[in-house]
Formats: C-alpha cells, sequence, structure tokens
C-alpha cells in the first residue's frame, strides 16, 4: 500500500494535462483481467499501461529562463 500511495502522489504531481482519466481507464483493464483471472489479458494490459505511462510521463526539458539584464548602479 505505500508503494501505491506513492505511485498516486506522483501521478497527481506529475501528469499531464487530461492523461488522468487514461491512466484510470488502463488500471481498470488491468483489474477486470485480473478479476477474471485472466492472465495472458491482465500481462497485455499491464504492458500497454506501463508504455503508455513511460510515454505520458517523460520528462521534460526545463523550460529557459529568463535572460537577466544589467541593471547600471549610480
Amino acid at each position: 500500500m505505500n508503494r501505491l500511495h506513492a505511485h498516486l502522489h506522483m501521478l497527481r504531481l506529475n501528469s499531464a494535462p487530461g492523461s488522468v482519466d487514461a491512466t484510470v481507464a488502463e488500471h481498470e483493464h488491468i483489474l477486470d483481467a485480473l478479476v477474471r483471472r485472466n492472465p495472458e489479458k491482465a500481462a497485455e494490459a499491464m504492458a500497454t499501461h506501463l508504455r503508455s505511462s513511460r510515454v505520458r510521463h517523460r520528462p521534460q526539458p526545463p523550460a529557459p529562463r529568463p535572460a537577466r539584464g544589467r541593471t547600471a548602479s549610480r
């Protein structure tokens, strides 16, 4: 449960706009396959989720910082 909590926290902090719905749907597919005791579908759903998550949460390069202008001191 602690690891799940960390994942949820990371999801809230790092999710791109609109990605939460896709993530929840992927989790539902995984859970559905597990409930139906279908290991092949569960593995397929998990692989899809991991690939999609990697793309959704790929780190973005930092935004360029504005140049500081020098002010003359008098």
